[in-house]
This record gives structure tokens, sequence and C-alpha cells, in this order.
């Protein structure tokens, strides 16, 4: 192909890749596309791409070596990221590259393009510069500059969005900013209201990857416009998710509240309590709508937060929250202990742990303290 990458090992943690650049043309050709990704996000964009053959002449995929594997795949029988096993599929050469990326020769050619969508390190500026200025984009799944960072589509759940979007950006060197470069192309969506982090992400992936390929072909007719993003001054950003997120404080969250958590992080970080000193996992969750004929319809607003009956009618541990909601909890996992119905988890409750009433109390505890 005519864009090649190669790996050269210098040390154990010293790799060098560079660019070996074939003999400008005249005229605009298709592009030399270096893809870099790994998880379903990256996927779906490059499934949209590779599908698109008037934009490119090759595509070369650089992904995570089996051992830089996301902890979220250790739960996959085999460690291939989503990406690596798409390209399996339509015979695209794969490299598997190491942090850090250093090139020995800056050199760039006007047809060679680096596409990045979820690859979850950061670039450096030498190699960002193997690749001409305005071809180094990124697919971000959020309407920048609002979310700016790691996590975009779990922040736009837990924050209740009624809008998102996805965007293709310039990538700037780090030291210019995080998902701050130039915006080539929008498209703006709603979130449906029983979204997950999934059913988001699939959504996302399929309109950026179009999105990318409209903005390609706009390159290629040389019609495409990159405009500065807004002023991010008081928006949104979308950290790293952590244990904090996933520990849960009934006195601040309503149910819905612990439910959008639960929809948007639960496949990376289990919602957590504590009872005593064990950690108990929320597994399966959803709010609690009483019935009018519900005898407890009008005592659940008088509950302390974080108080959990077990109810018969439902086959649910039901748990106070704030502003008067309660939460059903369907399915627990306590600490050091298999993942089991509300029913048999309640059953086995300790007597100590109940109050005078048998009501167990849930609680939060300080970050750090679940492990």
């Amino acid at each position: 192909m005519p864009f090649l990458l190669a790996r050269i090992q210098c040390r154990p943690t010293l790799r060098v890749i560079r660019a070996l650049h074939s003999a400008s043309s005249s005229g605009r050709n298709p592009f030399e596309i270096l893809f870099m990704g790994g998880d379903e996000f990256s996927a779906g964009v490059f499934e949209q791409l590779v599908a698109a053959k008037d934009v490119y002449n090759s595509i070369l995929v650089a992904s995570y070596t089996p051992a830089h594997v996301h902890a979220r795949y250790k739960k996959l029988k085999s460690s291939v990221p989503p990406l690596v096993a798409l390209t399996n599929t339509h015979n695209v050469p794969t490299l598997q590259p190491p942090a850090p990326f250093i090139s020995p020769d800056p050199e760039t050619h006007r047809n060679h393009l680096l596409v990045t969508a979820s690859f979850g390190r950061i670039l450096p500026k030498p190699f960002l510069e193997l690749f001409p200025s305005g071809q180094r984009l990124n697919v971000h799944p959020s309407s920048l500059p609002a979310y700016r960072g790691p996590a975009p589509l779990q922040r736009t759940l837990m924050n209740a969005e009624k809008t998102t979007g996805v965007c293709v950006i310039e990538t700037l060197p780090y030291k210019m900013g995080i998902d701050a470069g130039p915006v080539w192309g929008r498209v703006d969506c709603d979130v449906p209201r029983e979204s997950t982090f999934e059913t988001l992400r699939d959504h996302l992936a399929c309109e950026g990857g179009q999105l990318l390929v409209s903005v390609l072909r706009e390159m290629l007719r040389g019609t495409a416009i990159a405009r500065p993003q807004n002023d991010a001054s008081g928006l949104l950003h979308a950290p790293f998710i952590t244990a904090d997120d996933a520990n849960i404080n009934f006195h601040e969250l309503k149910a819905e509240d612990i439910v959008r958590h639960h929809r948007a992080i639960s496949h990376m970080r289990p919602l957590f309590t504590h009872v005593h000193d064990k950690a108990l996992q929320l597994l399966d969750v959803s709010v609690y709508d009483p019935t009018p004929t519900d005898p407890n319809s009008h005592s659940h607003s008088q509950v302390q937060p974080g108080l959990a009956r077990y109810d018969p009618h439902t086959r649910s541990i039901l748990v106070a929250c704030a502003g008067g909601s309660v939460l059903s909890l369907s399915k627990v996992k306590q600490q050091d202990r298999n993942a089991i119905s509300a029913k048999e988890w309640w059953n086995g409750v300790r007597g100590e742990w109940k109050d005078a009433e048998g009501a167990v109390l849930f609680r939060r505890v300080a970050e750090g303290a679940d492990e």
C-alpha cells in the first residue's frame, strides 16, 4: 500500500513509528488513511468509513496490543478490541502501536490523513506532524465545546441532557487543548429518554462515521471549512468515570437520577452502596412507581433516604431516595459473593443489620473504601 507505517523496537520502553511516504501526484487523490481507535464507538465509525471506498486509496488501522486492552474487555473471552475484530472481517491491515509515539522524520504528504476515534491516548506533536495541517481528524461524541474529555457519553446521560451530537474536529497538540480543535462537521441529535451508554454510543458512532465520510468528500472537493469552537466557559466537561461516580448517595440523588447513572456507567463501574462494612453492587435498578393499592404509597416520602425494605409484591428491595422517590432493586451482588436476586439476598441479611422495623440502611462511604 502507498502509505506504510513500520515499527522499530529500540528498547523495551521505547519504540519508533515511522511514516514512509509515496511520491506526490498532481490533483486531489483519495486519502491514505491511518485510523486509530479500539472500542465499539471507533468500530462503528470505521464501519461507515471503510464502506465509502471513494474517499480513500488505502486504510491502515492502529489499535491496542492485547496487553494494553482496556479493563472493560477483560470480561470478553478474547482480548481482541472490537475495532481489530472488525478490521479482520474487512482484511484491513492492523498495527499494534505502543506508547509513546516518536517519529524521526516529520516529512508530510498531502494525501496522508489521520483519523482517531476513542483511541484513548495522547498523540505527541511530532507524530501529529506526520500529517498535513487540516488532515488530523478526531470523531468526538458530543456537541463541542460541551463535554470535552474522555467520557462524553457517560456524562451526557448522567446529567440528563436532552440533546447531544457528534463532531469531526481537528486534533491539536496536547498543550493546545483536549478536544479543542476547529470543527469540520457537526450533527446534533436528541437523546431518547431510555438511552443507555450502549444505545447512545452505537447511534452516535453511526452518525459520526457518516459525518466523517461527508467531511472527507468535502475535503476532496475543496469545499470543507473548519470553524473555531465557541467559548467553552461555563460548559460542562467530561472527566474520567471514577469509583466515586458509582458510589451512590441516596440523600442527594433521586431514584430517577440513580437509574440514569446506572444506564450511563454500569457497563464499566457497577453502582454500589454499603451495608455495614460490606459493599453491595446494585445490578438491576428501576424507579418504583407505587400503585394506588400500595398500603405504603403515602409513607415513602417520610422515610430516611437509604433505608431499604423487601417488598414481596414486586420481589424487589425498595430503597428510599432523595425527594421522597423510591428505587427498586431486583438483583444485587454483595462483596465477595455472586450476584443473586433481591429476595435471595434479603433472606440472607444478618439480623443485626436490620433496625427495629426490619429495615436495612444503605449508606455511602468515603471514596476508596469500596475495595
